[in-house]
């Protein structure tokens, strides 16, 4: 992806997230956050994030379930935002 051909900071890796979301989907992980156990609505986020990846790393090397995790909206701001880490 490139910002030439009109690709924003925010849709970057958006197909990479959406493999992330199918692969979580089709596994036995918890569809609930990981974190507080809201079940309403998650959503997939990668643990080790994406942008730290070299660019050749191969999307399901990216995906792997254990560098996925379920969070709520709140949850998964609050773990982008630093206010919790997670250990595994």
């Amino acid at each position: 992806y490139s910002f030439e051909k009109g690709y924003g900071a925010t849709n970057k890796f958006s197909r990479i997230r959406e493999h992330a979301k199918r692969m979580y989907d089709m596994s036995d992980r918890p569809k609930q956050c990981e974190r507080c156990g809201y079940d309403i609505h998650y959503e997939v986020s990668h643990i080790y994030p994406i942008y730290l990846f070299p660019l050749d790393t191969l999307i399901s090397k990216v995906n792997e379930l254990p560098n996925l995790i379920a969070l709520c909206r709140n949850c998964h701001w609050e773990m982008d935002n630093g206010l919790f880490t997670l250990v595994r």
